[in-house]
């Protein structure tokens, strides 16, 4: 080949090579400047408070992110207690949120915490009436970074749990609610209606709202009420009734749970940016245990 084709040759495929990493730069950088929050990844626990497929996951998230908010919380309470005459009680916040998280919102029951321990929650000996009442009316105008941060995550919990009720009422229409009904009966429990029951320590309300499971739990309520006034024999606590609420009910639950797994990537992928977000603030809380 002649010297001087070589060199235009040459100086081609330089141009070629140089043009070619250009573009993959470009193509890089095009890659790296998008929102990061489309690949940034969401903490499990965040998830099991804000979209759970079971009562006991979300029961355990709610209690770490409820009292990791009351301890930032707490400090923004304490001028409001020091005045209503509770000085350096602001601690009790976090006390209260656990208690508060104990519950359950999400229409999705902690069985196996109910197997284990019991429906009733008995709460906490320090928490006074006149606490209580000063903990909430100082809390409801706080206007702190942590109460910002509940009202965000409760309204995208709120969102989440209208696709829970759904599911759950669809399942109450298939075989596994009838079998566990069928299993309820057999463990003692009274014929299984959507009128709320007839219970004693229970009010009764006419019709009820609530999923059908409701009906088990608060027959199992009755029973350890009774327990504890001595109305009933059993040991405090856990009794064979809660223990059958958790056998019964499990496979209608785990059934739930596998009908919430597409419904929650979706909601996943819906609210990306806002979880993201709400994760990253978190974070940035001083939510350290004294």
């Amino acid at each position: 080949m002649p010297q001087g084709l070589r060199r235009v040759n040459a100086r081609h495929c330089m141009v070629v090579i140089c043009v070619s990493v250009l573009v993959l730069l470009a193509a890089c950088s095009e890659e790296g400047s998008g929102d990061p929050s489309s690949t940034e990844r969401i903490d499990p626990l965040l998830l099991d408070y804000l979209a759970p497929l079971n009562g006991d996951d979300w029961q355990a998230a709610s209690i770490h992110f409820q009292e990791g908010l009351a301890r930032v919380r707490a400090t923004a309470i304490a001028p409001c207690l020091r005045d209503r005459g509770f000085a350096g009680q602001e601690s009790a916040l976090v006390v209260e949120a656990r208690y508060q998280a104990m519950g359950n919102i999400v229409s999705l029951p902690a069985l196996a915490r109910m197997a284990k321990h019991g429906v009733s929650r008995e709460r906490p000996a320090e928490l006074t009436d006149d606490l209580s009442s000063a903990l909430m009316g100082c809390s409801e105008g706080d206007g702190s970074k942590a109460s910002r941060w509940r009202n965000e995550a409760e309204r995208l919990l709120s969102e989440y749990r209208e696709t829970v009720d759904e599911r759950l009422s669809s399942l109450e229409n298939a075989p596994v609610w009838q079998e566990a009904k069928d299993c309820m009966s057999d463990a003692g429990a009274p014929p299984f209606s959507n009128d709320l029951p007839d219970l004693e320590g229970i009010p009764v309300d006419a019709k009820t709202s609530a999923p059908g499971y409701q009906f088990y739990v608060d027959w199992v309520q009755s029973i350890e009420i009774q327990i504890i006034l001595g109305q009933h024999t059993g040991p405090p606590g856990a009794s064979e009734e809660s223990r059958a609420l958790g056998r019964c009910l499990t496979p209608f639950f785990d059934e739930v749970a596998r009908s919430l797994e597409e419904p929650r990537e979706e909601f996943v992928e819906e609210h990306r940016e806002e979880l993201v977000e709400l994760q990253r603030r978190f974070a940035s809380f001083d939510v350290a245990e004294d």
